[in-house]
């Protein structure tokens, strides 16, 4: 699609009352777009070769959803904060926390080189959301 292997991508919309920070609505979709190979009996070698990458893959763009569900909790959280009085300066922070979410992605594949590397200690804090993010399908599956 994008020249890549996998992709995660996400919408999110929110409706909120400008100077209360009332929340009316607040959603977030996450779609992942992943290879999956079939194991051949003809040829199990040849799929396992790829097993560890396709593996490396699936926890790349698992870390994608991670770090968007973590700013999408810490803009939810701005606005029941601003709830409370300062209103505006949560609308001010949630428009921060959507760049930093556009930023840490770029970066995150920076680091990573779009996954080729995987990092020791993610800087991104991201941990606690990858649960979140699990992808429900093993990426082999058997074919006879």
């Amino acid at each position: 699609m994008n020249g890549f292997d996998g992709h995660t991508a996400w919408k999110y919309n929110f409706h909120t009352d400008d100077e209360t920070c009332e929340i009316y609505d607040f959603g977030l979709r996450i779609t992942y777009t992943l290879p999956q190979l079939e194991m051949s009996i003809l040829s199990p070698e040849s799929t396992e070769e790829y097993r560890s990458y396709i593996e490396k893959l699936y926890r790349h763009e698992q870390v994608h959803c991670a770090l968007t569900v973590k700013y999408m909790r810490e803009i939810f959280l701005a606005f029941k904060a601003g709830q409370h009085g300062e209103c505006g300066s949560a609308n001010q922070r949630t428009i921060e926390l959507e760049r930093e979410l556009r930023e840490d992605n770029e970066l995150f594949d920076v680091y990573t080189s779009h996954g080729e590397i995987e990092l020791a200690e993610s800087p991104f804090g991201e941990e606690s959301y990858l649960k979140v993010c699990e992808i429900p399908y093993e990426p082999i599956s058997p074919h006879i």
